[in-house]
């Protein structure tokens, strides 16, 4: 029970991150995102930080190895898969609430280069510190523990709802990444640094999509109405097992 406030602090994410943008209209929140501030980092940042720091610090190791230790005592050995498929949950429902109609100020072209972008960072921050870091994970399977690629994915995608969608559709996104996180922590997959720092790097790439999109708009001349039927394709890659994949969806 000594570390239940850090439990309660890191499943608490969905409330502290949906609040940012609690009582704003679309156009509001549209240029509150895009905008660069640096109030924007702190949030990833002190969860990248943290997670970093519990590398190679004492203490935090130790606080890594009795939450796993917990863990371990509570899955008994079993596995559940579901991470695998979970991670793309708020991806895919950030579609679905498309499709439904649910109102965002994005176009498909906008909401697909904001997408784009995020996973550009994630290949290439995730891919980057797995390689430099080389934690070795807790079941010892291999030296790519930090930090957790599927919930760097779960919480970018949990950041594209919260800012298109706000409100308890960011909340229910948000809480669907926590459950990805946990899962790998039950699958002794990752320790709880590698899950704290995978939320903060999936936030500060998302965050990153949007920071970019005004460039991308003038670029690329994107459209910022849907205009008749698209198609979007998004690749997916999973760093510890070098898989590559694709996410595709059809809008007409």
């Amino acid at each position: 029970m000594r570390y239940l406030p850090l439990f309660l602090l890191f499943f608490c994410l969905p409330v502290l991150s949906v609040g940012q943008t609690a009582k704003t209209d679309s156009v509001c929140r549209v240029t509150a995102e895009e905008h660069f501030r640096p109030k924007q980092l702190i949030l990833p940042g002190a969860l990248l930080a943290v997670g970093a720091l519990g590398v190679e610090n004492g203490w935090l190791g130790s606080v890594d190895r009795k939450v796993n230790e917990g863990i371990s005592d509570l899955s008994g050995g079993h596995h559940i898969g579901l991470d695998d498929y979970l991670r793309f949950a708020p991806l895919v429902g950030s579609v679905v609430l498309s499709q439904a109609g649910v109102s965002t100020p994005y176009s498909l072209e906008e909401r697909l280069a904001v997408r784009a972008t995020s996973f550009m960072a994630y290949f290439a921050l995730v891919g980057g510190l797995k390689q430099v870091v080389h934690e070795t994970r807790p079941d010892g399977s291999d030296r790519k523990s930090f930090p957790s690629g599927h919930t760097t994915v779960a919480f970018m995608g949990a950041e594209h709802i919260r800012t298109e969608y706000g409100g308890w559709y960011g909340v229910g996104a948000y809480t669907v990444a926590c459950g990805v996180a946990f899962l790998r922590l039950y699958n002794q997959k990752h320790w709880l640094n590698d899950v704290v720092a995978g939320a903060g790097t999936g936030i500060l790439c998302a965050r990153l999509g949007y920071w970019l999109l005004p460039y991308e708009r003038k670029l690329f001349k994107l459209k910022t109405k849907n205009d008749g039927s698209s198609f979007v394709a998004l690749p997916t890659f999973d760093a510890s097992r070098n898989a590559v994949g694709c996410a595709m969806a059809y809008q007409f």
